[in-house]
């Protein structure tokens, strides 16, 4: 008993706690918060530099809607996006996108926050409306930059993106279809 306890415990530690195997590219997710009666949903996406090639490792952009219970009292207007350095430093404080080569967004306007370092990753966090995940998710084609490293987000992700906001805008966005 003491054993199996134990083991539980070191991979508690080993995996920073994640009762589960960290989310995959495209990936959508649900949890319910039990001791906080509060629900959170969220597509990560692991973007890839401008050739190709993966950004650093651990590199991570999430967009999440969370809500009060088990379902929401009315339709989101507006989402978390975050940023994740993965397991390099983030030389700049900076997470904005271009939408077709033409639209610039701008998720986390210069000067107006500060880098955040997490237990393992610098991130930023911006709450951004709805409406602009959107454009993202039908664009053509979306590159950017996070904390320093130029992306772009590919087609397959903008695809989940999209699932991810026809999942949040269901009657009940904690159940995949």
């Amino acid at each position: 008993m003491i054993a199996s306890v134990w083991s539980c415990l070191v991979v508690a530690w080993f995996t920073g706690g994640q009762a589960l195997p960290p989310p995959r590219d495209g990936e959508i997710r649900a949890l319910y918060w039990e001791l906080r009666s509060e629900s959170e949903v969220w597509v990560t996406l692991e973007p890839k530099s401008l050739d190709g090639k993966p950004a650093p490792p651990g590199m991570i952009v999430t967009f999440t809607y969370r809500f009060k219970g088990k379902q929401p009292e009315n339709p989101p207007s507006a989402i978390d996006a975050n940023a994740y350095a993965g397991l390099t430093w983030a030389p700049r404080v900076e997470f904005w996108l271009l939408l077709d080569g033409r639209e610039k967004l701008d998720l986390v306007p210069r000067g107006a926050f500060t880098l955040s370092s997490g237990t393992v990753s610098d991130y930023l966090s911006a709450t951004v409306p709805l409406a602009l995940v959107k454009r993202l998710a039908n664009a053509k084609r979306v590159t950017g930059s996070a904390l320093g490293f130029d992306f772009e987000i590919t087609a397959s992700q903008r695809q989940a993106v999209r699932a991810f906001i026809e999942r949040i805008l269901s009657d009940d966005p904690l159940r995949a279809r």
